[in-house]
């Protein structure tokens, strides 16, 4: 980690005390691509002199985002078809990073800009789907002369191992130097992050930049398996209570279960 220094080196050694299963992603033969769990934390470097030694172009390029689509943050959060809601995120006490971010508010080296966790189907990385990350700015309505702070794709596929691809675009305001009144250079300098990343799933994993840093978390998820139905139960219990006659025991206990306690 090139630019890592010494106060996030801690910091880097908790997060490895996390113990996940680590697996390759190859498994039995399933009905449909896998679910999976991911978690992104995109932090900034505010450390006097960060990116300083480094050469940064005026126009860095911006992200494909073309194709990408947004977080769903509308609809219903529960279960559809016992499947999860795709790209939907996560409320804050299903997170895992949340300590991770509340040190780096608390960081001066370091301040957090983007936390979400969401859960998805994997497919082949030639067909993954990008999703747009989004920062609005500081303060105002974006626009031509107030942009995002932040924005910018991650994609994630699945090939044997995992595949994360990022694509990332800070913007931050250039300050003028003391005393110069005829400043005539741009109001915002651009810092790009592209990356690709090979993984594995039950682990945390660090992308480096002399500006930014981006803390990905992916694991496997199970969707829960479907209850049975209350007339199934209904029909098990009536046929039982017909073998054994008419008892008052019996009679007593005709009723499904699934009516006795409010289960469906």
């Amino acid at each position: 980690m090139k630019y890592a220094n010494k106060t996030l080196l801690p910091l880097l050694a908790l997060m490895l005390t996390y113990t996940f299963e680590v697996s390759a992603e190859e498994g039995a033969e399933e009905s449909g691509p896998p679910w999976y769990e991911f978690e992104l934390l995109v932090f900034q470097r505010i450390a006097k002199g960060a990116g300083s030694t480094e050469f940064w172009p005026d126009d860095p390029g911006s992200p494909d985002m073309e194709n990408a689509i947004p977080f769903n943050t509308r609809g219903q959060a529960t279960l559809h078809d016992n499947l999860p809601i795709p790209y939907r995120p996560l409320p804050a006490e299903e997170r895992q990073l949340g300590n991770i971010w509340s040190s780096f508010r608390s960081s001066r080296n370091y301040r957090p800009l983007y936390h979400i966790a969401w859960r998805q189907q994997v497919v082949n990385p030639e067909q993954a789907q990008p999703l747009y990350v989004y920062l609005g700015p500081d303060a105002g309505e974006p626009g031509p002369r107030n942009p995002p702070k932040l924005e910018g794709v991650v994609k994630v596929g699945v090939k044997r191992y995992l595949h994360l691809e990022t694509d990332l675009l800070l913007r931050l305001p250039v300050t003028p130097e003391a005393g110069d009144d005829y400043f005539m250079g741009p109001a915002y300098r651009s810092y790009r992050m592209q990356s690709k990343r090979r993984m594995r799933s039950g682990k945390l994993h660090y992308l480096d930049h002399p500006v930014l840093g981006v803390i990905f978390k992916a694991e496997r998820y199970e969707p829960p398996v479907p209850e049975p139905e209350e007339e199934a139960t209904q029909e098990t219990a009536g046929g039982q209570a017909s073998e054994a006659g008419a008892s008052p025991a019996a009679e007593g206990s005709g009723e499904s279960p699934a009516e006795n306690t409010g289960q469906r």
